[in-house]
């Protein structure tokens, strides 16, 4: 389905909502206006006004204050700021009445106003619970597909035959090291099963599976130059399990082609944010690779569906070289 008709937008959410609520409005003030209104009743843009303006003043009050405050437990900012919005929002109220010439009490507006509050947290609390089990059925569906896809690739008799020829040429040009090969192989394939089994790893885990990957599928190359730095702390940043394996895959795949090939890797932390940079050398010119972008285009969707807020750019400025950036923010701090 497309994003834009879910309830997870929040601008579908919102303009569905302030649509119906002007129809309904102005099905009571129109249509069903019978018997006569009062000379003082407000028309339809008058109640469709304050009803945008309870509208916006609760979603407001919701974001900044429940959210922020009640759900993290800091009662006494909590208790204070709603003090001040339930005064400030009668007040608004009562000056909204008295220039529209109708008799209103500020100390009556108290009791709607923290009705209104009152209500309008409830239905956030409601939103929370829909938008968590709305999350949690993709992010079941994303692992038991990622589970299944990994299982495959065990029985797969392409993988198998790969593993298997890898490691036939290993035997033939290094077989002193044949048992060290096949063990880093398990490895892999261990951390690769065991790692979908959870919603996320340490990104000391991921930064050394990478290590291990490149090291099992390049340790034959003398010519591929590879650097991988770090910048920053990496303890306590957690993050959804072999996240950048189809970044390395490309990188090592395409720098295979080129004569003075290499891959650059930096991974900087920063207060709660990662940034992922890769470059490598790629024959932009006489490529004999035809890229899917299967594996970009899955690493999107994954991202997205596990609402991790990232952004990921590629680009080919410098001749020869691509560039792929993927940064992260909110991440965990625990696994």
């Amino acid at each position: 389905m497309n994003k834009w008709f879910t309830y997870e937008n929040f601008w579908t959410r919102n303009v569905l909502f302030g649509v119906s609520l002007f129809g309904l409005i102005y099905i009571r003030t129109k249509l069903l206006s019978f018997p006569p209104h009062p000379p003082e009743f407000p028309d339809t843009i008058s109640m469709f006004g304050i009803f945008f303006f309870v509208y916006c003043s609760v979603s407001a009050y919701n974001h900044f204050v429940v959210r922020n405050l009640l759900l993290k437990k800091r009662y006494a900012a909590y208790t204070l700021a709603t003090t001040f919005v339930l005064l400030t929002h009668a007040l608004i109220i009562t000056a909204v009445g008295s220039f529209r010439g109708m008799r209103v009490n500020y100390a009556s507006e108290l009791f709607p106003s923290f009705f209104i509050l009152f209500i309008g947290t409830a239905v956030y609390f409601i939103h929370t619970w829909i938008m968590q089990n709305v999350v949690r059925t993709k992010k079941q569906l994303l692992d038991k597909e990622s589970e299944l896809f990994f299982l495959k690739q065990q029985i797969s008799p392409h993988f198998l035959f790969n593993a298997l020829n890898n490691l036939y040429g290993v035997a033939l040009a290094y077989p002193a090291i044949i048992a060290d090969k096949i063990l880093e192989l398990s490895d892999l394939l261990r951390y690769q099963v065991e790692s979908t089994k959870k919603d996320a790893v340490s990104i000391e885990e991921e930064m050394s599976f990478v290590e291990s990957y490149i090291n099992y599928t390049n340790f034959k190359s003398k010519e591929l130059h590879i650097s991988n730095k770090v910048i920053g702390n990496v303890e306590g940043f957690s993050v959804p399990p072999l996240l950048f394996l189809p970044l390395i895959e490309n990188a090592i795949k395409y720098s295979a082609e080129t004569e003075d090939s290499f891959i650059n890797i930096m991974w900087s932390f920063q207060n709660n944010e990662l940034q992922f940079d890769i470059e490598n050398s790629y024959n932009s010119l006489n490529s004999e690779i035809k890229g899917t972008k299967v594996g970009i285009e899955n690493l999107k969707k994954r991202l997205q569906v596990l609402y991790v807020k990232h952004a990921l750019t590629s680009c080919t400025d410098t001749p020869n070289v691509y560039k792929i950036q993927l940064k992260l923010w909110e991440l965990a701090t625990n696994v």
